[in-house]
């Protein structure tokens, strides 16, 4: 099983704009978090995977995240992931996790499978500082590799 959770501010972090997260899974589109346009919106954001998730879920519509979404990736327990269709979280702090199933890797296999977590850049009236794009990148492409230990006989 490989999991990861999804937590994005949209309008930012900081005390007064971080609960207007509005999250919506759908199964092509995986979890996308989206922030009203009120002038502090920064840039909206999403997470998908490769293929659609096996299992899925969201903290709902707390208004602060109470570790939930963390929660579903350590104990595979993900609340709701057996319906299909698409939800809407929020507003609040929306966050959400996905979980795949990979084949069971030999002793000694390894495979790989890559999570998108991508943050839509909103268009500038003057051009973005070099370092603004070293963090869309950054934040544009997670690779995982997973890789079984081999078992030694003593």
């Amino acid at each position: 099983m490989l999991a990861d959770y999804f937590n994005f501010h949209p309008n930012g972090s900081d005390r007064a704009n971080f609960s207007k997260a509005t999250m919506t899974y759908s199964p092509l589109g995986g979890l996308s978090v989206t922030g009203p346009d009120d002038g502090t919106l920064i840039a909206n954001g999403s997470m998908h995977g490769e293929r659609v998730d096996d299992m899925h879920g969201t903290n709902a519509t707390f208004p602060v995240v109470t570790d939930i979404a963390r929660d579903m990736v350590q104990t595979v327990d993900y609340p709701g992931s057996g319906a299909a269709g698409a939800f809407t979280a929020g507003p609040g702090d929306a966050a959400g996790g996905l979980a795949w199933r990979l084949d069971p890797l030999a002793p000694g296999a390894s495979t790989s499978f890559t999570i998108f977590k991508l943050a839509e850049p909103l268009t500038l009236a003057v051009p973005a500082p070099p370092t603004a794009w070293l963090l869309v990148v950054a934040l544009g492409l997670l690779r995982c590799s997973c890789r079984r230990p081999v078992s030694r006989k003593r």
